[in-house]
Formats: C-alpha cells, structure tokens, sequence
C-alpha cells in the first residue's frame, strides 16, 4: 500500500491479525494478507493497529517481570585479575583533551577569539575564558567600564590590533 493511503480495517482482517500476530512475523501477516484479502500492507501498519488495539508482543524488547540475567552471580572479568581499582577514576585527574591556560580557541557563534585564562572545573565557559580582545584592551587600558562595549575597528573581531 503506497505511503498515506488510509486503509479500512474489517472485522475479519482484525480477526487475521490477531490470530496470526503471536506465531508470525509481520512481514509474513503482510504476505499472508494479501493473499487472503489482496490487500498490500506494510509491517509497520500491522504494528500500529496491534498497538492500536493494545495487543503487543511478549517480547516488546523490555524485560519482564521477574526476568533472571544471565550474567547474575558472574563477577566482573577485571575483578578476577584484581586490577579494577587501577582502572577507576582518580581524583584530581584531568582529561588528556584539556586545553592549558593561554590557549586560544574561535568560536563561530559571535565570530570571537577566546582566551582561557583559568583553570576552574566545572565552571562556565564565561569563568574560564574571555575574548581576546577584552585582554587586549585591560592590558593596554585598564578594565572595561560597566555599559561600554569593545568595538572592532577592523570590521572583524579576529584583528585584535590596537589602534586608537
């Protein structure tokens, strides 16, 4: 059945489904479907009507109330060998992809240079690093006063020349 097509269930193809939907497959209701109605449907319409009418298969890929594990009782092969303490996490530890203090990283979304300048974990982005061109101006200027803004006069935040 081509895609969109509505399709008009009779109480003898509800029936069908039903009757057939624990002990086949979909694809084969579909085959078996158009042999007996000459109807084409595809598996996923015989799906949403079983859903439809709240008739779902055993194994819906969930697990089952009481369901027994296979691997329960199994230690972990790492605690055989005893070398799982060495493989956790360790405090203090940093990730190899962490960028040293002075990096300089461009960010796409306003078009900016950004500098880290601390080391905080868990901090925000706006903690840790900060445009290039605010550093510019404090070296040479002192801080930024509240309200102003840092202007390009080159049209394009990524010349961080100074000229006054």
């Amino acid at each position: 059945m081509p895609k969109g097509i509505y399709v008009k269930w009779t109480p003898e193809m509800l029936t069908f489904i039903k009757l057939f939907q624990p002990y086949f497959r979909y694809s084969e209701i579909a085959e078996m479907m158009k042999e007996e109605f000459g109807i084409t449907l595809t598996t996923n319409q015989i799906s949403f009507k079983l859903n439809k009418l709240g008739i779902y298969r055993e194994n819906s890929g969930r697990f089952q109330k009481g369901h027994q594990t296979w691997n329960k009782g199994i230690k972990s092969p790492w605690a055989k060998i005893g070398k799982c303490r060495e493989f956790h996490f360790k405090k203090g530890h940093t990730p190899a992809r962490t960028r040293p203090i002075g990096d300089e990283r461009y960010s796409q979304k306003d078009n900016q240079i950004y500098v880290k300048v601390s080391d905080i974990r868990y901090a925000k982005k706006s903690v840790n690093w900060r445009p290039r061109a605010h550093l510019v101006w404090q070296k040479h200027f002192g801080e930024i006063p509240k309200g102003y803004i840092v202007w390009h006069k080159m049209a394009t935040p990524l010349m961080t020349v100074l000229k006054i």
